[in-house]
């Protein structure tokens, strides 16, 4: 067991880039998204593309301020280890325009940020690949996405940006196999859908109406009746709600981060064993223990041991899950 006070668990994912170039263009997915991260070095950027509020002017959204805090380039320009914050009311550090973060009373002219640090690697012939910490309070993959493409936009540099989750199980075509549900488990934050076009939230949105809840969480059992010839009865209500949910989840990809919890139990035409997955926990997932001196880690081992386990992934497509091992 790894002393908590020494070091600090660290969960990653993962996921590909992926570029469009303008009409006429020829560069490579890692030229254009090189591109656009040494736009982030440039001094005279706009102060709306320093400080990029993802919902400005979007009725019922609070405002989502993300800032690049840095993005150094190593291993040859193979490599770039980036940092990227939320601006928050209240947070335990602050940014003050440079590339310094400090653990103390927010002074004035200054903002609380929460850190995700992301590493991007550029070797694969298939395209750039990013290793995202996934940070609860701070930026989330669909933030840092966002920032890109707003610096894309403005510098003319690709015509479309977008990424794609590495996932243990791939559900893009769940939908048309399903045969039959069990059991859907959904948790949600009405502050994340009461606004969203979902039709499957439709009676989550009714029921906030009538209760004023903040959170929901339901459990919903369709039972494991047979039938005469030794089958699962079909559970059709069941079926329509779960296939409501899979098309919501692939009509847009950063939809799985409006949900809290979100699983279910069912049947496949290839698998006739009931399966549970659960969607939060499908990511490709990297679990890594960083040593910390007095209360921070130090830049340069981070990124040694980030490192490592990156390539591992990259060269093998396995990770480390366990955050009670020490990576050597």
């Amino acid at each position: 067991m790894i002393d908590q006070e020494t070091h600090s668990k660290i969960e990653f994912h993962y996921c590909t880039l992926d570029l469009i170039n303008l009409k006429g263009g020829v560069s490579s997915n890692s030229r254009l998204l090189k591109d656009i991260l040494q736009k982030f070095k440039e001094s005279d950027r706009p102060d709306d593309l320093v400080v990029i509020d993802r919902f400005k002017n979007q009725k019922g959204f609070k405002k989502r301020k993300l800032v690049q805090i840095s993005a150094r380039f190593g291993k040859g320009g193979t490599r770039c280890f980036g940092r990227m914050a939320l601006i928050k009311n209240k947070a335990p550090q602050y940014w003050s325009g440079k590339d310094v973060i400090e653990a103390v009373d927010k002074p004035a002219n200054k903002e609380f940020i929460e850190v995700t640090n992301y590493v991007i690697d550029f070797s694969s012939d298939s395209g750039p690949i990013m290793m995202v910490e996934f940070n609860d309070s701070g930026p989330r993959v669909s933030d840092i996405e966002f920032y890109f493409r707003k610096h894309s936009q403005h510098y003319k540099i690709a015509r479309s940006i977008s990424t794609t989750l590495h996932l243990e199980v791939e559900f893009s075509d769940l939908d048309s196999k399903l045969e039959n549900i069990f059991e859907v488990v959904v948790k949600v934050n009405s502050s994340k859908l009461i606004y969203n076009k979902a039709n499957w939230f439709n009676q989550f949105r009714n029921l906030k109406t009538e209760t004023g809840y903040k959170d929901v969480r339901v459990q919903l059992l369709y039972g494991y009746n047979k039938d005469p010839q030794g089958g699962y009865k079909k559970n059709t209500q069941g079926l329509d709600f779960a296939r409501k949910i899979l098309g919501w989840l692939k009509g847009d990809k950063h939809n799985i981060e409006n949900v809290e919890d979100l699983k279910m139990t069912y049947l496949t035409e290839e698998n006739q064993v009931p399966t549970e997955l659960d969607f939060l926990k499908n990511k490709r997932t990297s679990c890594l223990q960083i040593p910390l001196n007095n209360g921070y880690f130090n830049r340069k081992e981070f990124e040694t041991l980030v490192g490592y386990e990156f390539t591992h992934y990259l060269q093998n497509g396995t990770t480390n899950k366990n955050c009670d091992e020490k990576k050597q």
